[in-house]
């Protein structure tokens, strides 16, 4: 479940700004750090039950990161200064 909601977590910051085709690698990409943050939680004892750590603050992250990677700027509506 927390790879699934770590590819929707990443894909949401870039969801207007990025093509049909840059949005699998982002949303793969997304849950492999949501994964592995909550198992470097969990080898760290640190306590989250849920993974909401790993999810929100790893696959956000990369979001916000993907954003800068894979904009193009000729969809329309997106203006790059």
């Amino acid at each position: 479940i927390n790879g699934i909601l770590g590819s929707l977590v990443a894909i949401t910051p870039a969801c207007a700004v990025v093509n049909t085709y840059d949005a699998f690698p982002i949303g793969i990409i997304g849950a492999l750090v949501a994964l592995g943050c909550n198992t470097f939680h969990c080898y760290c004892h640190i306590d989250d039950p849920v993974g909401a750590v790993g999810v929100h603050a790893g696959a956000g992250t990369w979001g916000l990161l993907a954003v800068g990677l894979f904009a193009d700027c000729e969809l329309p509506g997106v203006e790059v200064m």
